[in-house]
């Protein structure tokens, strides 16, 4: 099965995932892993194909980031959708005596995405552990892709919840973890 999608006056042909499984992270140079290499465990938009891509660079800004420097602050309003393209970040969360680091994120990696789907704060800081490059895709673009773009919409979205389930998994276990010791 093929579906079609316009972009700028070219066509651009999407195969199907029942033909070839999805891409699973951003190289360094802007390039996909691949080709059709099965999807791996993180904070990666799975489901998109090179076209999406195409999509969603044609609107991103390319920043770069020194190390020790927030991509994200903690508590404040975010309007951008991030792609980590090189280097890694630390999440973290402000505690009453220090920051707790609750994820490592590497190139390929997204995040920013609760509150792109919320519309609303950040719950976490995200800290450049060394020289990083950041994508910044600002929500209203990406809004307007997926109104433009159906397809992509749902590879988009579905992608976020695949995202958002593995943390809600690993979430649980660690809180489980926790609970199990204190007894």
């Amino acid at each position: 099965m093929c579906t079609c999608d316009h972009f700028a006056g070219q066509v651009l042909i999407n195969i199907s995932s029942t033909l070839a499984a999805p891409f699973t992270k951003v190289t360094a140079h802007g390039n996909l892993s691949g080709p059709f290499q099965q999807p791996m465990a993180g904070n990666t938009m799975q489901d998109l194909t090179r076209n999406d891509w195409t999509l969603i660079e044609s609107k991103a800004k390319r920043i770069r980031v020194q190390m020790g420097q927030e991509i994200i602050k903690e508590g404040t309003r975010i309007d951008h959708l991030y792609v980590l393209r090189s280097g890694s970040a630390s999440v973290e969360l402000e505690g009453t005596i220090s920051r707790a680091v609750i994820a490592t994120l590497s190139a390929g990696d997204v995040f920013g995405e609760m509150a792109f789907l919320g519309d609303s704060t950040a719950t976490a800081a995200v800290v450049a552990k060394d020289d990083v490059d950041v994508d910044a895709i600002w929500a209203n673009d990406l809004r307007d892709l997926v109104t433009m773009f159906p397809g992509f919409g749902a590879r988009f979205y579905r992608s976020l919840a695949v995202i958002l389930a593995q943390r809600l998994r690993e979430t649980s276990r660690e809180l489980l973890r926790e609970m199990t010791k204190k007894r």
